[in-house]
């Protein structure tokens, strides 16, 4: 059974699953469905062919079955603001599981031959309804017993939590970026742009927070810079004045799944200065980003009826990832720009923007077959879009933060082989390069979840692996991440943290690298299919010096279309 999940990966480890319990405040009620098990056929739904109803139920005698692209089953519930929800159903197959929230999306995917629990955990932010849905995954599914709860409230909503308290200033041990200082933490923004990030040193780095007079703390929010993709492990202290002893008031883990302030009940302690003490995170960073701090205690009445999201987990600040991918927009630099502000396309035989199927939902579609775009030493047709030579966008790794990711759909024919994304640098020729091929190929590690590479030609089954830099510069490593046949889709994610790079297929995490020697980097995206013939596994003479490109595609290709969907990208230059 494999869990997939998208823009939130769920990490199910014990470790998680008692720092959320630790940090919520329980009061569940359940959201009303109408006719959450399709008793009913598709009363209260809206479906979408190919749909149908089943018999084949995880209880009761019917399910909703989904048997195509396109097809999804879905129905409006209300919601309370700035509220946590666990949203529960049963799959048998394949399918895709989710709500819709307006400016955001939370889904799960799920593939199990057996029923299944799939489950999407969300806050609300300033939602007062959603739309829950179940949709078209890869393979036919069946979908059944849905269910809506809501877990817990966020710090400023008006259930009785206790009330925050002013935090009048916050420095550190002198470890943090001068683009991003611990002022940051506090200013009411949980913006990436506006963040506090500190290298790590030795063991640990310290963000202090200083309230205006001593003041009985019991809880403190913490909004993680990335927290929707990794863990964070870390203690929290306290001490009663200014000078003094430290007081420990709690030892815990981030939960990995959010952006949002994430609450964290502590030991009540009496204290003017909190300190958040940052240890380690899951991608293997050096960097600790923390977007926004709260502390929280007797009920002081301030920011209770304030509407700024940015108390409530809403998100604050506009200009964030979720928004940008909204509306068809990358994150640059902390705004939502079009990606023709950052990228150049390699377009050839086509129009420059020919790549683009749709903005809202964002979907991208390259055809190498069709553009023809040949470049000097390339070896084959392509049709991409790469960060911009010209302008400052190309800096060293170690300059910036971005972050990829992307479902990747392959309509390949047999024998074909193909470049999709690919990280380049002045100095060094190649940082990553992901692939999906149908030949005749080994020397792969094995996938995150074990899984084994196919490595025969032409028979559809496609190795999707991955080339990373060694450290030392000496040359490459090369690791497979799944194999798929054409027509397939899998979750990508690639990330740069100051040339620490992290690569992620299907939610699991390679190993990070580290990358010093870079510089111009450019990261870049599509589809360039190689001029390898299939048969022989030999590489025809690059930049098509022989001219014989063309009679190559012809003979063995007709189909080379690499889409992206749920797909966004960030860039934050120091």
């Amino acid at each position: 059974m494999k869990f997939i999940t998208q823009k939130k990966y769920l990490y199910l480890s014990l470790t998680t699953a008692l720092s959320i319990a630790s940090t919520a405040n329980v009061n569940a009620a359940t959201v009303n469905i109408d006719n959450p098990g399709f008793e009913s056929s598709f009363d209260g739904w809206t479906d979408d062919d190919p749909s149908a109803i089943s018999g084949d139920s995880h209880s009761g005698s019917k399910s909703a079955k989904i048997t195509g692209s396109g097809g999804r089953v879905d129905q409006t519930v209300t919601l309370t603001p700035n509220t946590n929800y666990v949203l529960t159903a049963y799959v048998e197959g394949s399918g895709e599981v989710g709500i819709n929230l307006g400016s955001s999306t939370e889904s799960t995917k799920s593939t199990s031959d057996d029923w299944s629990e799939v489950t999407v955990s969300f806050n609300s932010g300033s939602a007062t309804s959603g739309e829950i849905f179940g949709k078209y995954y890869n393979d036919e599914g069946r979908f059944d017993d849905f269910t809506l709860e809501s877990t817990s409230t966020s710090p400023g909503s008006d259930t009785g939590t206790d009330g925050e308290l002013t935090i009048s200033t916050a420095f550190d041990d002198g470890t943090s970026h001068s683009n991003y200082p611990p002022s940051n933490a506090i200013d009411g923004s949980s913006a990436w742009a506006s963040r506090w990030a500190a290298s790590l040193g030795s063991n640990a780095t310290n963000l202090t927070l200083e309230l205006e007079e001593v003041q009985n703390v019991k809880q403190v929010g913490i909004s993680w810079g990335r927290g929707d993709s990794r863990s964070h492990t870390f203690e929290i202290y306290a001490r009663p004045g200014t000078s003094g002893n430290w007081t420990k008031i709690a030892d815990t883990v981030s939960s990995g799944n959010s952006t949002d302030i994430e609450l964290y009940d502590v030991t009540d302690f009496d204290a003017q200065q909190v300190r958040v003490k940052a240890q380690s995170n899951s991608a293997g960073s050096s960097w600790m980003n923390i977007t926004e701090v709260k502390i929280y205690g007797e009920n002081s009445g301030s920011n209770n009826d304030d509407d700024d999201d940015s108390n409530n987990g809403g998100g604050g600040d506009n200009s964030d990832g979720n928004e940008c991918q909204a509306s068809g927009k990358m994150l640059y630099n902390g705004s939502c720009v079009e990606y023709s502000e950052v990228y150049e396309a390699e377009h050839g035989e086509i129009g420059e923007d020919d790549h683009i199927v749709s903005l809202s939902p964002i979907e991208m579609k390259f055809d190498a077959l069709a553009a023809q775009h040949v470049t000097e030493n390339g070896n084959g047709w392509r049709h991409e879009l790469k960060i911009k030579s010209s302008g400052d966008y190309r800096v060293g790794m170690t300059e910036l933060y971005e972050e990829f990711k992307a479902t990747i759909t392959a309509n390949l024919d047999d024998g074909a082989k193909t470049i999709v994304a690919q990280h380049h640098a002045a100095d060094t020729a190649t940082i990553t390069k992901l692939y999906i091929a149908d030949l005749d190929e080994g020397g792969f590690e094995n996938a995150p979840d074990g899984t084994e590479s196919d490595s025969v030609a032409m028979n559809g089954i496609f190795d999707v692996y991955i080339r990373l830099a060694k450290e030392d510069g000496s040359g490459e490593t090369k690791h497979l991440l799944t194999t798929i046949r054409s027509g397939d889709s899998f979750d990508f994610e690639e990330i740069n943290d100051h040339g620490t790079v992290t690569v992620k297929i299907n939610g699991q995490s390679l190993s990070p690298i580290s990358v010093s020697d870079s510089s111009a980097s450019y990261f870049k995206f599509g589809n360039y299919q190689q001029a390898q013939n299939p048969e022989t596994n030999e590489k025809l003479e690059s930049g098509d010096a022989d001219g014989d490109f063309a009679d190559f595609y012809e003979e063995f290709f007709d189909t080379s279309e690499i889409i992206f969907t749920d797909m966004s990208y960030t860039r934050t230059l120091d």
